[in-house]
C-alpha cells in the first residue's frame, strides 16, 4: 500500500528511532503546534501497517486524550482510507490497523494501567504524568517508549532522568517546522514574543530571548515564548508555588475546607488536611471537591450534602460574600470568613508542600500557572479560584488565634 502523507520534518527521525534497537526512549521536546503529536501518530500508524505490534497511547486523563491525540489519530486514519468501524473497539478505545493495534488509555484508569502490557508506548504531554504513573507504564513496555511535551516542567521532573539516559533519541522542534499552520495560528503563537520599550521610546523585539537591557516589558511573555514558541525549558521566576506533588488523599477527615464563591467564574470548594512526612516539607493535602461555573449557593449546598461535607469542620470562605456565608450557616455548616491578607496567606501556604490529589486537575492546572506580577508581591488575578480557596483553608486554619484563659484571684 502506498500512502501520500501530509507530513513534516519530524516524521522521518521518529520512524528511524522506532526502528533502532539501541533506542529505548524517543523524546519529542518542543513548542506548541510543532506537529509533534501528529508526526508521532503517523509513525505509529506506519509501524502498525508494517508489523504485528501492540501499541498504547496514554495521557494523564482519558478525556483530554480523546479531545486531542485520539481525534488526530482518527483524522489520520480517515484521511488515508484506513479507518474501519469493524476494527474499532469503541468501548476500550482500540483500533486495529494492518497487522497491529493501538489502544488509547488514561493514566487515571488505575486497573487497566497496572495490568496493561505493550510493545510500544506513546505518552502524550508527558510532563503532566506523575512519577508513579510513569513507573507503572514504563515497566510494562517491552520495546520503545515515545514521549512528547512542552518543556514547562520543574527541574526535578522525572523526565530529567529519561533525558540523561544513554538510550534516548531527543527530537526538538518549534512551530516553524510546521508548514501547514495558518497565518492566524502563527500570529497567535508569535503574540508571546517579548517587546521592550527603552528609555528613549524605541522598542526591542526579543525573538531570540537575548535581551539584557533595562527596558519595560510592554508586550508578550518571555516564559510563554520560550516554552511554547521556541520549545525551550523555562520556569517563570514569578511562579508562586514551586513545592507541589501529587498524592492520594490520606485516610481520615479533613482539617478544614476552603471556598471561593463564583457563578460566572468557577465555584471552588477544596478540603485540606496536614501531614508530616519524614524527610519532606510538611504536606498540605488538597482535594478538589467542587470546581464549576453557574452554581448558586443553593446548588452548592446540594453538592455539599451529596459530598458529605462535614457540618462540624470549618469552611473558610471569601470574606467579601457575607450574605452567602450566612446562607451556608443557615444550612447548618460551620462557614466562616477567611483571613484577608493575600501576601501573608501565600507565605503561609508556601511553608507547606502542596500534595494535590490525582482528581484535582483544575487545582493542579491553576498551581502550574499561578504567579506574581513582575516586581510585585501581588499574584496575577486570573484562573486563581482554586488557589484562593486553598489559601483560605490553609492560612485561616493554621493561624487561628489562641484562646487565652484569664485568671482571677479570690
Amino acid at each position: 500500500m502506498r500512502l501520500e502523507l501530509q507530513s513534516t520534518a519530524l516524521l522521518a527521525p521518529t520512524r528511524d528511532a522506532l526502528k533502532d534497537d539501541d533506542i529505548r526512549y524517543v523524546v519529542h521536546e518542543g513548542g506548541t503546534r510543532s506537529s509533534k503529536t501528529w508526526s508521532i501518530l503517523q509513525a505509529l500508524m506506519l509501524e502498525a501497517l508494517q508489523r504485528d505490534v501492540e501499541i498504547d497511547a496514554a495521557r494523564r486523563h482519558l478525556r483530554t486524550l480523546k479531545a486531542t491525540a485520539m481525534e488526530d489519530w482518527e483524522e489520520i486514519l480517515r484521511g488515508n482510507g484506513l479507518y474501519s468501524e469493524k476494527r474499532h473497539d469503541k468501548t476500550d478505545h482500540i483500533y486495529e490497523v494492518g497487522s497491529g493495534r493501538i489502544r488509547f488509555m488514561g493514566a487515571d484508569q488505575g486497573q487497566k494501567l497496572r495490568g496493561a502490557k505493550r510493545d510500544v508506548l506513546y505518552i502524550n504531554e508527558a510532563n503532566e504524568l506523575s512519577a508513579d504513573s510513569w513507573r507503572e507504564l514504563k515497566r510494562r513496555t517491552r520495546d520503545t517508549i515515545v514521549l512528547d511535551y512542552n518543556p514547562s516542567m520543574a527541574a526535578t521532573h522525572w523526565l530529567e532522568d529519561v533525558l540523561k539516559s544513554d538510550r534516548v533519541r531527543r527530537i526538538k522542534s518549534t512551530y516553524e517546522l510546521n508548514p501547514y499552520l495558518t497565518d492566524a495560528q502563527v500570529q497567535d503563537i508569535e503574540s508571546d514574543v517579548p517587546v521592550y520599550r527603552e528609555e528613549d521610546g524605541t522598542t526591542v523585539t526579543d525573538w531570540n530571548l537575548t535581551y539584557e537591557g533595562d527596558g519595560e516589558l510592554i508586550k508578550g511573555d518571555p516564559v510563554e515564548w520560550a516554552v511554547y514558541g521556541r520549545g525551550e525549558r523555562a520556569i517563570s521566576p514569578n511562579l508562586i508555588y514551586n513545592k507541589r506533588t501529587e498524592k492520594e488523599w490520606p485516610a481520615g477527615a479533613p482539617d478544614a475546607y476552603g471556598l471561593d464563591f463564583g457563578y460566572s467564574n468557577p465555584m471552588a470548594l477544596v478540603r485540606v488536611t496536614f501531614q508530616d512526612v519524614e524527610g519532606e516539607d510538611k504536606n498540605a493535602h488538597v482535594d478538589e471537591l467542587v470546581y464549576e461555573r453557574g452554581l448558586t449557593t443553593g446548588d452548592l449546598i446540594g453538592r455539599m450534602d451529596d459530598l458529605d461535607v462535614s457540618s462540624s469542620i470549618p469552611i473558610y470562605c471569601d470574606h467579601a460574600e457575607p450574605d452567602r456565608i450566612e446562607e451556608l450557616q443557615r444550612a447548618g455548616y460551620d462557614a466562616q470568613k477567611a483571613k484577608k491578607s493575600v501576601t501573608a496567606g501565600i507565605d503561609k501556604v508556601k511553608e507547606h508542600r502542596l500534595a494535590f490529589t490525582p482528581r484535582s486537575v483544575n487545582l493542579q492546572a491553576e498551581a502550574s500557572r499561578y504567579r506574581r506580577e513582575p516586581d510585585s508581591d501581588k499574584p496575577v488575578k486570573e484562573d486563581d479560584h482554586g488557589m484562593d480557596a486553598t489559601r483560605y483553608a490553609i492560612f485561616s486554619h493554621t493561624t487561628k488565634p489562641t484562646r487565652r484563659v484569664s485568671s482571677a484571684s479570690y
